[in-house]
C-alpha cells in the first residue's frame, strides 16, 4: 500500500503578531497568550518565532519545555544571554544551538544602533538530554553551494533535529532526500517565493509535511532564502 504524504501551509498573514516599540515578533505556532486551533504544533516542533528587533533593543524568548532550541540569524548579529550571564554573538551564516529546560527564558539583543535584525528562533520539544556544549555555534555558507541546500546544524553530537538553508536564483531547483525515519519535515521560507512539492509559498509562510520521502522545491524569485527542517 502507498502511503500518501500529508501537508499544511502556514500561511505569514495568518501567524499570532506581537508588536512592540522595540520589536515585533510573528509566530507561526501558538506562542503565550496568543492561542488559535490552526497553529497548534508540528510534532515536536511547537515553537517558531520570527523577530525584528530595533537597533539596541531586546527580545525575551520563553521556552515551555525541556527543548533543543536553534537561533537562526536571517539579517545581522544578536548577542543571546541566559540567566546566568553568559553572553554568545551570533550573526547571518551561523546558527546558535541550545539546550533548554521547561519555564526558562533567554534574550536576544540586537547588537547595532541604527539597523534591524532579524532572527528565526525555534525550538523542538526533548525526551532527552543531548547535553550539547552550552551555546555551540554552527557556520555555514549559502554561497557554497548556489541553488542548493548546505548543512546549517552539525557538530560533534548526535543531534534531534537537521537543518539545511538554501539561496537561489528564480527557477532554480533542488530536491531534498529525507533521511529520519519520521518523514517529517518543516519548510520556512526566509525570502522571495518557492514551489514546494506542488505549493506556493512566500516569504515566512511555513510549510510542514509527513510521510514524505524526497522533498522537490523551485525558486520562483532572485535571491530567494528557504530553511528545511528535517526531525
Amino acid at each position: 500500500m502507498i502511503v500518501q504524504s500529508t501537508a499544511k501551509i502556514f500561511l505569514s498573514d495568518a501567524h499570532a503578531v506581537n508588536e512592540t516599540a522595540m520589536f515585533r515578533n510573528s509566530s507561526v505556532f501558538n506562542y503565550g497568550d496568543e492561542q488559535n486551533e490552526n497553529r497548534t504544533a508540528f510534532g515536536q516542533l511547537y515553537l517558531l518565532n520570527d523577530y525584528t528587533i530595533d537597533g539596541a533593543c531586546s527580545v525575551s524568548v520563553e521556552v515551555e519545555a525541556n527543548s533543543f532550541v536553534v537561533v537562526l540569524p536571517v539579517v545581522g548579529a544578536v548577542e543571546y544571554k541566559n540567566g546566568t550571564n553568559k553572553e554568545k554573538l551570533v550573526i547571518a551564516g551561523q546558527t546558535l544551538m541550545l539546550e533548554k529546560t521547561a519555564a526558562t527564558s533567554f534574550t536576544l539583543t540586537n547588537i547595532f544602533e541604527d539597523a534591524l535584525v532579524n532572527i528565526a528562533v525555534m525550538a523542538f520539544k526533548t525526551k532527552e538530554e543531548y547535553q550539547l556544549p552550552s551555546g555551540f555555534i554552527y557556520t555555514y555558507d549559502v554561497n557554497e553551494r548556489p541553488n542548493g541546500l548546505v548543512r546549517a546544524l552539525t557538530g560533534r553530537y548526535e543531534l534531534p533535529v537537521q537543518l539545511h538553508v538554501g539561496k537561489f536564483e528564480g527557477r532554480g531547483e533542488t530536491a531534498y532526500t529525507v533521511s529520519k525515519e519520521s518523514n517529517r519535515v518543516f519548510v520556512f521560507v526566509l525570502t522571495g517565493a518557492f514551489e514546494v512539492e506542488g505549493r506556493l509559498l512566500h516569504a515566512r509562510d511555513g510549510l510542514a509535511l509527513e510521510n514524505i520521502d524526497v522533498l522537490e522545491m523551485e525558486a520562483l524569485s532572485n535571491d530567494a532564502l528557504i530553511a528545511v527542517v528535517e526531525f
